[in-house]
């Protein structure tokens, strides 16, 4: 019961923020752990001590989340983390906080994405995307040309900015692959391949949308930006979605099926 009140209170610090690509990981996040937690059994019990330091780190992460909650700020991320290690630090002590390894994954997530700012420089997929959108040109029948990050078709033209890559959207898939792992009893190759058909599928959605972009910019400026705002950014995170959701269906039943057959 503390864990979600703990968790609920947090969350909705964490709406009020208006911070979109922070309030996703948080309730990813939160859904997770207390998922997790409702499965677990642990019998250790704090020390006195390891009480008063879980505490310490929840009075922490819920006073910088309440603080900031009025506009997200960076030290936000870290929040979660505060809150709910020192959860399982008061409760369980630091040896039940060190085998709830599933948890703290989980908790990171707000930490991780989007990626940092001094990280997004080098993640972003911005040479990749270039040339897979062309490629997805050339099979619709407009041939692509390439001149750095502009992409060329007969009549029409788009810069590919570093930003525009999608690297919010894949994060974000990637942290839902990260969910589904921690939530499902599979080996860890199939861990690794929920997470990776995740990002595979934001980076492919969006390479979708920069597609239709160069499309549109042949005759349609109203409607490309529509499809270049956040409208049209969510529209093809939600294909990326669908996509990720077959994968993990198609990869989470394997092992039910060798249950099945042993």
């Amino acid at each position: 019961m503390g864990l979600t009140v703990l968790a609920a209170v947090h969350a909705a610090l964490a709406l009020r923020t208006g911070g979109l690509t922070y309030e996703i990981p948080v309730v990813i996040a939160w859904l997770g752990v207390l998922l997790v937690q409702g499965e677990r059994r642990q019998s250790l019990r704090a020390t006195s001590a390891e009480q008063v330091c879980g505490t310490a780190c929840i009075a922490f992460g819920m006073g910088v989340a309440a603080l900031f909650s009025a506009k997200y700020r960076a030290p936000l991320r870290l929040t979660a983390l505060g809150a709910g290690f020192g959860y399982l630090l008061a409760r369980h002590g630091l040896r039940g906080a060190a085998r709830s390894g599933r948890e703290l994954c989980l908790l990171l997530l707000p930490v991780l994405v989007p990626p940092p700012s001094a990280l997004q420089a080098a993640l972003e997929p911005q040479f990749l995307s270039v040339r897979f959108t062309a490629v997805i040109l050339d099979v619709l029948g407009h041939p692509a040309t390439i001149a750095g990050d502009v992409i060329s078709i007969p009549g029409g033209a788009a810069r590919v900015l570093a930003a525009c890559c999608g690297l919010n959207s894949m994060s974000q898939l990637g942290a839902l692959g990260i969910l589904v792992a921690c939530l499902f009893e599979m080996s860890a190759p199939r861990k690794l391949a929920v997470v990776v058909a995740s990002v595979v599928a934001g980076f492919a959605a969006n390479c979708g949308r920069l597609a239709l972009l160069v499309i549109l910019s042949q005759r349609d400026v109203e409607t490309f930006e529509l499809w270049h705002g956040t409208t049209g950014e969510l529209r093809f995170t939600c294909l990326g979605l669908a996509v990720a959701s077959l994968a993990f269906w198609l990869v989470v039943r394997e092992p039910a099926r060798e249950t099945a057959a042993a």
